[in-house]
């Protein structure tokens, strides 16, 4: 399986480390590989979900 990281989520990154909250390519390969659950988004997106901690989910939308 190919993963591609876009520029929203590469921008995402950065908006969330300003915030004191750092997320890596490691944790979102973890999350697409290994959910706790998938759900299904819209136009036939998956969304990969896995807790980070007791506040925090990870979501991942992709295409299948």
């Amino acid at each position: 399986m190919e993963i591609e990281f876009t520029n929203h989520a590469r921008d995402k990154f950065l908006i969330l480390e300003r915030h004191g909250f750092r997320v890596s390519e490691e944790t979102v390969l973890k999350t697409v590989k290994e959910p706790d659950k998938i759900k299904a988004g819209r136009k036939g997106r998956l969304i990969a979900q896995k807790a980070m901690d007791e506040g925090h989910l990870c979501c991942i939308r992709s295409k299948r």
